[in-house]
């Protein structure tokens, strides 16, 4: 399924596709601007699937599986979510920043939280800083801290209900039921 949604990305998603609807929602932005933006923008939503790997990968740790598939559900619900805060049918390819902010904000926090955990699989590239404090801004005001607090309580919320937490102890496998 994953490689679906990134052949889709691939086939929809070109930085030729973002810059006429950023020139329509930034008038005042010179064609070099818009060029640039479309420019910056392109990887990081045609990377939104590899994010998603990683929280996949991870639902299959002894550590924290149970959590993750849990609060991955919940991602993955809003990153489909026809009617989300941004939604597509409005925003068009502009709709999927908040889902592609949610997506790599989500890995990035799983992989803080679990670092011992191998993503290598995932061959996830996360976005820079530039980036993201860019993708922050084109959101509207309060978007993208609301969707961070979302990553954060339902990471707590899911840590709650299936424990196991961040440097949880892993049991040899003869234990194992």
């Amino acid at each position: 399924m994953v490689k679906l949604v990134q052949s889709v990305l691939e086939e929809e998603i070109s930085s030729q596709a973002l810059a006429p609807l950023i020139a329509k929602y930034a008038p005042e932005a010179t064609q070099g601007h818009v060029t640039e933006l479309a420019a910056l923008l392109e990887p990081f939503l045609r990377s939104m699937p590899q994010a998603l790997s990683v929280a996949i990968q991870m639902t299959k740790s002894r550590v924290c599986g149970r959590a993750v598939a849990f609060a991955t559900g919940q991602a993955l619900n809003y990153v489909f979510d026809e009617n989300d805060l941004l939604p597509e049918q409005d925003f068009g390819i502009i709709g999927l920043l908040d889902d592609a902010y949610l997506a790599h904000i989500y890995a990035g926090t799983l992989r803080r939280m679990y670092p011992q955990v191998d993503t290598s699989g995932a061959d996830y590239q996360p976005p820079d800083h530039r980036t993201i404090n860019v993708v922050r801004s084109l959101l509207p005001a309060g978007v993208a801290s609301a969707l961070e607090r979302t990553v954060d309580n339902l990471l707590l919320v899911a840590n709650s209900l299936f424990g196991g937490g961040a440097g949880a102890e892993e049991y040899p496998q003869e234990s194992t039921p």
